[in-house]
């Protein structure tokens, strides 16, 4: 039981503290701190400048935010609606065609119950969607 009590100290040292609301996140964090707590130990075993494990756990945090960088969140959690230029805005057969059921508008993301014909994009009538999607 020696390893498992040695895995189970390293990994309090350092938990991740993070509350998620999905049950599977627990688990995740938890994987997570088991899988850098297993490197800091092979670490120290073939190293010959060791690091403590926050210093280990900072040089990988800095490793990564150094090759990925940190995008910042402009507040939007959709992503724009794609329009494809050649297709959509040569105003050749963009014909409204009626659904039988509601579904959400590319433009603005609201109730609609029409679909261009020639490009297949959920476009709303009624709010003037469907002319500014294909102009």
């Amino acid at each position: 039981m020696g390893g498992v009590d040695q895995a189970d100290q390293s990994i309090a040292v350092y938990r991740t503290a993070i509350r998620g609301k999905k049950w599977w996140w627990v688990l995740f964090t938890y994987m997570l701190d088991l899988a850098v707590a297993n490197s800091w130990r092979i670490y120290v075993m073939t190293a010959e400048d060791k690091l403590d494990q926050l210093q280990f756990r900072r040089s990988i945090v800095r490793r990564y935010l150094k090759n990925v960088g940190i995008e910042r969140s402009d507040g939007r959690r959709r992503k724009p609606s794609s329009i494809m230029p050649g297709m959509s805005q040569d105003g050749v057969g963009n014909f409204p065609q009626k659904l039988p059921s509601q579904v959400l508008c590319v433009v603005y993301h609201m109730k609609a119950r029409w679909q261009c014909k020639k490009c297949i994009k959920i476009l709303c009538i009624e709010k003037g969607c469907f002319e500014k999607y294909h102009t």
